[in-house]
């Protein structure tokens, strides 16, 4: 168990007047106790907590200490309920023994916001495997490579290089497929005056990394200024990043940007950015979210300008200080 972080839950919980708190998110279990299990019950109560699994976990998670068999697990009559977030599907709900009426709140979502100092340490240095991950395939984008190929040789090094696997399914686009913002890599090959679109991410020691860069092998001047107006964005959304503001400050930032650009904010086709951390999309949502800024949320900030026959997309990772965005990144 995760003293410090259970401690933060259990003040949470008695500072809204809640009695029973239940946590089914596997990433929020594995939040609170490092335990990873695909399914289980974390309950925190006034005298204290208790992850519930199935006996399959009982025996490899005998060092956790205050652990039991799911089946052992019956709430106290009348006592007031909260279950952790929207994870909890109906039939989740309804296989738990005594469990009648129930409210909901995202306290453990709220604490994940904030990442500590071990915390940050693993998601740099899953930043620093996706990142040679890049070094290691961009100088294979060039005249007849395929964007499958490239996924493939990503993937095997950073698997090479100790990550569990990669965040997510790398997006390897090419010439007009970087348009798309979630493109599936195809056997589309790269032209001479093509552009690549590389998004890509790893987990390593739990935690994860998510970044975007984008490689040019020729000139063109339409192309070349949208990426110069994407890359002075970051300037444009750090300023606007101060603890005490609201997240989407920099969301607004950056609209106000690109029509001073002279372009249109059709051009933008998603959100801003997302926290990070043990899910590669936390919580809180730049563009979607009423939260204020506070020192220790971890961002992936990713300008994004899109057109008819190819797009632009940049991606960083940036730490919330009570000085300012400081970027994680090293390339």
């Amino acid at each position: 168990m995760l003293v410090n972080r259970i401690k933060g839950l259990q003040s949470l919980k008695e500072e809204h007047g809640y009695q029973t708190l239940l946590v089914t998110n596997p990433k929020s279990i594995e939040y609170l106790t490092g335990c990873r299990v695909s399914f289980g019950l974390f309950v925190l109560e006034n005298s204290g907590c208790c992850l519930y699994v199935d006996r399959r976990y009982i025996e490899a998670l005998s060092y956790v200490g205050d652990i039991a068999p799911l089946n052992e697990f019956n709430l106290k009559p009348n006592c007031s309920v909260v279950i952790d977030g929207n994870y909890a599907t109906h039939e989740r709900i309804q296989s738990i023994k005594g469990l009648q009426e129930f409210q909901s709140d995202d306290l453990v979502k709220r604490l994940r916001m904030i990442k500590d100092p071990s915390e940050i340490q693993k998601i740099e240095s899953s930043l620093k495997i996706a990142e040679e991950g890049f070094l290691h395939v961009k100088p294979m984008i060039c005249e007849g490579a395929r964007e499958l190929e490239i996924r493939k040789e990503f993937i095997s090094h950073i698997l090479a290089k100790g990550a569990y696997q990669s965040a997510f399914d790398p997006i390897m686009a090419f010439n007009g497929n970087t348009r798309y913002p979630h493109h599936h890599s195809t056997s589309q090959q790269f032209n001479k005056n093509g552009l690549a679109l590389l998004d890509m991410g790893v987990i390593h020691n739990g935690y994860c990394s998510d970044i975007t860069k984008m490689v040019v092998t020729s000139e063109h001047k339409e192309r070349d200024k949208i990426i110069e107006v994407v890359e002075g964005a970051f300037d444009i959304i750090c300023k606007a990043a101060v603890v005490g503001n609201k997240v989407d400050l920099m969301d607004k930032a950056f609209v106000n940007y690109v029509i001073s650009c002279g372009i249109s904010e059709d051009h933008i086709y998603h959100s801003l950015g997302h926290s990070i951390g043990l899910e590669v999309h936390e919580y809180p949502v730049i563009g979607r979210s009423p939260e204020l800024l506070e020192e220790g949320m971890v961002f992936s900030i990713e300008p994004a300008l899109y057109f008819n026959n190819f797009g632009v997309r940049l991606e960083k990772m940036f730490i919330m200080t009570n000085g300012g965005l400081v970027e994680l990144n090293g390339i």
